[in-house]
């Protein structure tokens, strides 16, 4: 009797833990702050995500070094204009459990550059690695909202 009553507590326990697809997406859903480590540094960026049903859609921005403009201020080494960063559309989005990945494509000089993440979420922390042709780099990111 103590066995079987031991084995009930034991499954209650499991099942608790367990996430709904549902809570799993509202897991990911949200602005987040991004860091990987870049060829020049720590690299930044916001990340913002949405879920419908298993796909993930939304938008990656690049930060620059210290703030608007770049390290120097005013003008510095940004975009066209020296402008805001531009926002790069999410493509070919997915979301199982807590796994999700998606992938951006980046234009600068007539060149494009296409970068696949993947990762896990956690809380209000996420992990994972961006997959380039240069070879992949880990990220680590923190929920803003």
């Amino acid at each position: 009797m103590k066995l079987r009553a031991l084995m009930l507590t034991a499954g209650a326990m499991v099942a608790m833990t367990l996430v709904s697809p549902a809570e799993a997406a509202a897991q990911v859903v949200g602005t987040w702050e991004l860091s990987a480590e870049g060829p020049r540094g720590d690299q930044m960026m916001v990340l913002v995500l949405e879920v419908e049903g298993d796909a993930v859609t939304g938008t990656l921005t690049m930060q620059r070094p210290g703030g608007r403009g770049g390290a120097r201020g005013g003008g510095g080494r940004g975009g066209p204009g020296g402008g805001d960063p531009p926002e790069m559309n999410l493509s070919d989005g997915s979301i199982d459990g807590d796994t999700f990945s998606f992938s951006v494509t980046m234009s600068m000089r007539g060149n494009s550059l296409t970068q696949e993440f993947s990762g896990t979420v956690s809380g209000d922390e996420m992990s994972g690695t961006i997959a380039t042709p240069r070879g992949d780099r880990p990220f680590t990111g923190k929920r803003a909202d």
